[in-house]
């Protein structure tokens, strides 16, 4: 992994409190707790060969507070943050692989169209807003199903970008969240996985968040390997069409 920082695309400033019910735009986004508009000094993220993106970190208080949906990985302050920072406000459209309840809760509260498919085939079936997505969220790796071999998943998951570069907006933003509890699958194993198969469907990586709790944003590393199946913390690549340096 690459340790140098670039220094460019800062997020906007992040003192402002959180209204959860009054939607802000992007560039005036909530805060639930506190986050860290820089990441630590030196903190980037990159492949081999690849130029390196900011790595965020997002300083969140529910991430072991899930009440019924104990296994969501995308939690409601998480939610509300992905909202504001990669929508524009009411009238976006918002579509998650899989159901999720916390950011179909954010959606509502900020006035855009949320749509949940089971299936990466059923993102066909949404050729009616193909071209309008604002936001799409998915998981990596698969739910309820063992990972599969490194070149099936590839060939899958260069299928499943293809079909979100279609339903993106010019200035949309395709969003995986890397499970956290695999210890035997770390985060550089999964990533080594996730950029290239969008590379070849047309998105380029733009930034790295790390959802973390305040106790475990002292973690040596962003890209260590997962030694608990408790999510201590849960990494966000976001992706975007084409050129990243927006």
């Amino acid at each position: 992994m690459n340790d140098t920082y670039p220094g460019r695309e800062p997020h906007p400033p992040t003192t402002q409190p959180l209204h959860p019910a009054v939607p802000r735009p992007a560039a005036d986004p909530p805060t639930p707790s506190r986050i860290s508009a820089k990441p630590p000094a030196g903190a980037a993220d990159a492949l081999p060969g690849d130029l390196p993106v900011p790595v965020t970190i997002w300083h969140v208080t529910d991430l072991h507070d899930r009440g019924a949906h104990h296994t969501d990985t995308i939690t409601a302050e998480t939610a509300r943050l992905l909202v504001a920072y990669y929508t524009s406000g009411p009238g976006d459209a918002i579509v998650s692989l899989g159901h999720e309840p916390a950011l179909a809760g954010a959606a509502g509260a900020a006035g855009c169209t949320y749509v949940a498919v089971s299936s990466p085939a059923d993102l066909a079936d949404l050729d009616h807003v193909a071209g309008t997505v604002r936001l799409l969220v998915l998981r990596w790796p698969p739910q309820h199903r063992q990972l599969p071999p490194a070149k099936t998943a590839t060939a899958e998951l260069t299928d499943l970008f293809a079909a979100c570069r279609l339903l993106l907006a010019h200035n949309g933003y395709t969003i995986v969240a890397v499970t956290p509890g695999d210890a035997a699958t770390d985060y550089t194993a999964h990533v080594r996985l996730v950029v290239p198969a969008a590379r070849r469907a047309g998105l380029g990586w733009l930034r790295h968040i790390v959802a973390v709790t305040p106790a475990a944003a002292t973690r040596p590393a962003v890209h260590a390997p997962r030694e608990t199946t408790t999510p201590a913390g849960v990494d966000l690549l976001v992706f975007v069409i084409g050129d990243r340096h927006r």
